[in-house]
């Protein structure tokens, strides 16, 4: 959750220069993309198969879901039974995973803004 501050907005009259954030913008030194959606879990080997909708590299991932809720993972691609670094859009890839993903879980890649 990502937020500049408080303010008592006009509760307590009109605000004041003080009451308005000193920076512009966001804070925020990650944004997180969307790069595709769980099609399969495979708890054996705990391993979640996902078909990409945009380009995607190794690196910190997070899985959302209504019952997954929110997990991260430090993903390392494999596509087509071999690790890579990178996949492309359209590929069915597969990444290990610390605990049960479900079936249309979106995935996100998280990218540092610095």
């Amino acid at each position: 959750v990502f937020n500049r501050g408080f303010s008592k907005g006009f509760y307590f009259g009109k605000p004041s220069a003080d009451d308005y954030t000193d920076t512009g913008g966001s804070k925020a030194k990650t944004q997180k993309k969307y790069i595709g959606s769980v099609v399969n879990y495979y708890r054996k080997p705990g391993v979640a198969a996902v078909k990409l909708v945009s380009n995607a590299s190794n690196g910190k991932w997070i899985i959302q879901g209504q019952t997954t809720g929110h997990l991260e993972v430090s993903a390392k691609i494999m596509l087509n039974e071999k690790f890579v670094e990178k996949a492309k859009k359209g590929n069915l890839i597969s990444i290990k995973v610390p605990k049960r993903v479900r079936k249309k879980d979106k995935v996100y890649l998280v990218i540092s803004t610095d």
